[in-house]
């Protein structure tokens, strides 16, 4: 889409060389709506909505997600939100098993987005806040492991040696996560899935490390490179930071950070998946965090991970930042909440931050 998302830095998401094909990463349940300019034929707005199964409150639960919605900005104001949502309504009544309910996320800083989605009015759904989920920006230092680091995690990291055996610890420590994907073979495997369509598009085996003691696993994450099919390009800076981005260029060379592109141009970052560590150990994770980078493809200047607040992870993660953007997860739903989504739950909220 061409639609920026405002901000002092203004983003465009584009999908190339195929926007439907980049959907894969939200798994093979999705639908995307578009709206239509009566007279000219024009793509004036367009969201996604899909499902999968995911793990709450012990259980295995069909939950949707609301996600890509884009208006151009000379037909804001005209009534699109609410007739959009109503089809998406309707999508949802036809559907023959429907999501409990549906998770989407609205940036923290674009209250024109907020204040309209979560106003209630004009038929939409109910946003029911959940938590906030903070994407860090962690600069790629291209270092060998210190022997003493190594030794301090208590554990061993190597590249995956089988899905399977990555979806068996799945199963043991990422149900313990709400909203952790039920994932199967087909959402990695290429040789299980049909038509290239699996959800970790171009991840492979040796994409994702594992950390282990006493050859048990007790961690694993993945690198997830998305830029041949999905990119997120400047549009453009404030007067502000225009002005001041070669000082801060300059500062980031100084200290390690990332510098910020010119305006047109690409985002050259790689995203951490699926950072799942059994018993929360810190060491572990980053011990998984500075290998990726060692890993990242040699153009990359970045790793980007996502944890909600309250996971004992993200404070670790904190530490290897050089800054982060800051999200807000609701449940949203036309027919109210159950109360194991609405009440506090011990156990901590995921999102897979490249499938959103």
């Amino acid at each position: 889409t061409t639609t920026p998302m405002p901000g002092n830095v203004s983003l465009i998401f584009h999908r190339e060389p195929n926007y439907f094909a980049s959907d894969c990463v939200l798994g093979p349940d999705r639908q995307t709506v578009i709206i239509r300019d009566n007279q000219s034929a024009e793509i004036v707005a367009v969201a996604t909505r899909a499902a999968r199964e995911m793990h709450v409150a012990g259980e295995k639960q069909r939950i949707g997600y609301l996600g890509g919605l884009r208006i151009a900005n000379h037909v804001r104001g005209q009534g699109l939100l609410a007739r959009g949502f109503r089809f998406l309504h309707e999508l949802h009544q036809a559907d023959p098993t429907p999501p409990a309910y549906y998770l989407t996320t609205i940036a923290e800083g674009n209250l024109k987005a907020g204040n309209s989605l979560t106003s209630r009015r004009a038929g939409l759904p109910t946003y029911h806040p959940l938590c906030r989920l903070q994407t860090l920006v962690l600069p790629i230092r291209k270092r060998r492991r210190k022997v003493t680091e190594l030794r301090s995690s208590g554990c061993c990291v190597e590249s995956l040696s089988s899905w399977g055996e990555l979806l068996d610890f799945f199963q043991s420590s990422g149900q313990t996560r709400t909203f952790f994907p039920a994932y199967q073979q087909c959402d990695f495997d290429p040789n299980s899935s049909n038509g290239g369509e699996r959800t970790f598009r171009n991840m492979d085996l040796s994409s994702i490390l594992v950390a282990k003691r006493d050859d048990i696993m007790i961690g694993a994450a993945g690198l997830w490179d998305q830029r041949s099919f999905r990119q997120t390009v400047v549009d453009e800076y404030s007067r502000t930071i225009t002005s001041i981005r070669p000082a801060l260029n300059q500062l980031s060379r100084l200290v390690g950070g990332v510098p910020l592109p010119r305006a047109g141009e690409s985002l050259d970052g790689c995203y951490v998946s699926f950072p799942v560590i059994r018993n929360g150990d810190e060491k572990v994770l980053r011990s998984l965090l500075l290998r990726l980078m060692e890993i990242a493809p040699a153009d990359a200047q970045f790793i980007l991970a996502g944890f909600c607040e309250g996971d004992p992870l993200l404070p670790v993660a904190q530490k290897l930042s050089r800054s982060q953007y800051t999200t807000r997860l609701y449940a949203v739903s036309w027919n109210g909440l159950p109360s194991s989504i609405t009440e506090k739950t011990s156990n901590r909220y995921y999102l897979e931050l490249g499938c959103l």
